[in-house]
């Protein structure tokens, strides 16, 4: 299989200032590419390489997902339960209204969670901020369930289900899973998912030997075409003991790819461990969003021809989004530009890290011309 022309595309963002890049394509169970361009550092005196380990922020969530769809399969967690049933906090929510606030009408449910409809919106919101500092005074080692607890003591922006806001609501699915399943989130992960693929860089906390491996973190100017190097943000505001679903999580670039190669191929992954079942994969490829909301996510134009499903954006009209991907891809990305693609037609997955935050030019541009280039190399 001949990657030249992805390879020589590569090489050229340096030309762009992309300080670092790493792709990586499996088919049906089979590394088909994987290549690392750029440095590791600020400096630009390391280079990159396929073991480097990356603040996955977004790219969690597909984790998270399917972290819940497992359960679900086992019946521990209902789409359509009230999130209530398992945070007792959620049983009298109130939301903030033109009138003043006002209790909810509607209850909360584990599918608006999913599907970016809770009414919780950005981690930073004052109110939310508030609450989870209140919390911390309480209890300083408050973990994942009783900080999500606290987002409850502030009113909903929107009644659940009305609307899509990017946001909380993967954080809230994560302490469902945790109540569901009598196991802290991090240790479901590490049972159902990371040993049995061997997913060894996976951690909400990095281990001493791990740190030397985290690549640096630049911000990206996409109009002057710039990185500039900037701090690693504290990825655990609310604490060491929460574990963010919606955010969380350090890998590495060649170990999510066997997580995706497993979705891609139906749920199995290549060592004959099943992660889901394929019933549950062919639901994360449905968008599920009704108009109002479908809108509302469509505001970027990264997402024109997608909707959003079960485990992240969903690929609905080609016509529309001009991919050369199948209608029923899905996966998403992250702050920090890294990309999952899992195509079930095709068993192909696609996963790209990179460690550089505000980076439009690589939602709008890097990542569709890597993925059309991917399926005009193997002409399907």
């Amino acid at each position: 299989m001949n990657f030249d022309a992805l390879s020589a595309y590569l090489d050229t963002l340096a030309r762009a200032d992309i300080k670092q890049f790493v792709c990586c394509v499996a088919q049906n169970h089979e590394v088909l590419y994987s290549k690392a361009v750029g440095h590791f550092d600020h400096a630009c005196t390391v280079p990159a390489d396929l073991n480097g380990i990356y603040l996955l922020y977004s790219v969690t969530k597909v984790l998270t997902c399917t972290a819940a769809l497992r359960l679900m399969e086992e019946g521990r967690i209902g789409l359509d339960d009230p999130v209530s049933k398992y945070l007792p906090a959620y049983k009298n929510l109130t939301v903030r209204t033109e009138a003043g606030i006002v209790p909810s009408e509607t209850p909360m449910t584990v599918r608006h969670c999913f599907l970016m409809e809770s009414g919780y919106g950005a981690r930073l919101n004052p109110d939310i901020v508030a609450a989870v500092e209140a919390c911390r005074a309480r209890n300083p080692e408050a973990g994942t369930v009783e900080i999500v607890s606290a987002f409850a003591d502030t009113p909903l922006e929107f009644v659940p289900g009305t609307h899509y806001k990017y946001g909380l609501s993967h954080d809230i699915l994560a302490a469902v899973v945790e109540v569901a399943s009598g196991m802290t989130f991090g240790e479901y992960l590490k049972k159902n998912i990371f040993d049995p693929l061997e997913m060894t860089d996976f951690t909400f906390r990095l281990s001493p030997e791990q740190e030397p491996r985290l690549c640096h973190m630049f911000r990206y100017d996409s109009l002057l075409n710039r990185s500039t190097p900037i701090p690693m943000p504290n990825v655990q505001p609310y604490g060491t003991n929460f574990e963010s679903g919606g955010s969380g999580l350090y890998g590495s670039p060649m170990q999510y790819l066997r997580f995706a190669d497993a979705l891609a191929c139906g749920g199995v992954a290549d060592n004959g461990y099943r992660v889901l079942r394929a019933e549950s994969i062919a639901m994360a490829q449905k968008n599920l969003l009704s108009d109002v909301p479908l809108g509302e996510f469509r505001k970027s134009p990264r997402k024109y021809g997608y909707g959003w499903g079960l485990c992240g954006r969903v690929h609905m009209d080609s016509a529309i989004s001009l991919s050369r991907s199948p209608e029923g891809e899905f996966g998403w990305d992250s702050a920090a530009a890294s990309y999952v693609l899992m195509d079930t037609k095709n068993k192909l997955s696609i996963y790209c890290a990179m460690q550089t935050r505000e980076c439009t030019y690589a939602y709008e541009k890097i990542h569709p011309h890597v993925r059309d280039l991917v399926y005009d190399l193997l002409k399907l």
